[in-house]
């Protein structure tokens, strides 16, 4: 399959809680979900005029927390996937795929230090996301972190396909600690060795990749490669993801529900479905000055596509 002139889009959505990128009290009260509430409403309505090269409209691959923060709130790691299953049922059924979302550590970064506690805890929560019936095999684990037993667990639970992955970057502070500085842009099969590159001893599981593209804000000292937010300011990315679209023919996206619903300043962060629509707008325009179809998939269905060198290979 020549996949030379198809622009593969995957657009993938984290519904996490408001405020997802900093911490807050354990507190119930301080946690909020209007994200999940409205957001995803909002999404479908404004998004939905948009159609591929095979009038295909938007496929949208949602990672849905189910993890032991949850728990500790409300009392059952599945919360989400409880409160919003008509709304999930749905869009699975419609060809959408419900892909497992897990946050490890927030709000007790401490439990790094006890990496025992961390499996088990994907073990039991992995399992109660599972019994829903609406798994495909993907996931993503929360603020990008990730090891060699993380990788293997993952692998052992039965997942095909993570999207973990943030090539280039690297923290180590209070919010954050992830290492992927060293991980090549394109999907790939994890070294048993070293979950952040390739290897010919590797987990029979694909790890793809967020599309990262050059931004500058005004609190950066020098331009840095975030991941595709397609609720970035157009104006910050336009240029950046023009460039990737013209040397590249998968891009992986990323959005927050929260991020269309709640009214803030941010340097990069637009909060407006505007410029939502913008970036998409950009991406067909763009796809078509290069001669290329757009085509919108879910995050399983690369195991199929010989996308950026990698194919079903051993799956």
């Amino acid at each position: 399959m020549d996949s030379g002139n198809i622009f593969y889009i995957v657009i993938s959505i984290d519904v996490d809680e408001d405020n997802y990128d900093r911490i807050t009290e354990n507190e119930k009260k301080a946690v909020q979900w209007l994200g999940a509430e409205k957001g995803i409403p909002l999404i479908l309505k404004k998004l939905g005029k948009y159609r591929d090269s095979n009038n295909n409209e938007i496929k949208y691959t949602w990672f849905v927390r189910c993890d032991k923060r949850l728990e500790i709130l409300y009392g059952r790691g599945d919360y989400l996937l409880h409160k919003h299953i008509d709304i999930l049922r749905e869009r699975y059924n419609l060809n959408d795929e419900i892909a497992w979302h897990a946050h490890l550590y927030d709000h007790d970064i401490n439990i790094l230090n006890d990496e025992n506690q961390l499996i088990i805890n994907m073990q039991e929560f992995y399992k109660l996301f599972k019994s829903y019936g609406l798994h495909q095999g993907s996931s993503r684990i929360g603020r990008s972190y990730c090891s060699n037993l993380i990788m293997k667990t993952l692998y052992k639970l039965g997942i095909k396909v993570d999207s973990t992955a943030m090539p280039g970057r690297k923290r180590n502070d209070e919010i954050n600690k992830f290492d992927w500085e060293t991980t090549p842009s394109h999907p790939y099969y994890p070294s048993k060795t070293d979950y952040r590159i390739p290897g010919k001893n590797h987990f029979r599981i694909l790890e793809v990749p967020f599309s990262m593209i050059e931004t500058m804000t005004s609190y950066d000292k020098k331009p840095i490669n975030r991941y595709m937010n397609l609720s970035f300011k157009n104006s910050i990315v336009k240029k950046s993801l023009s460039s990737f679209i013209t040397y590249n023919n998968l891009l992986i996206t990323v959005l927050h529900p929260s991020e269309l619903i709640l009214k803030k300043e941010h340097p990069i962060l637009s909060f407006n479905i505007d410029d939502v629509k913008k970036n998409i707008e950009l991406i067909f325009n763009q796809c078509e000055k290069c001669g290329k179809k757009v085509n919108f998939i879910i995050m399983h269905e690369l195991r199929q596509l010989p996308v950026s060198g990698v194919t079903n290979g051993s799956i």
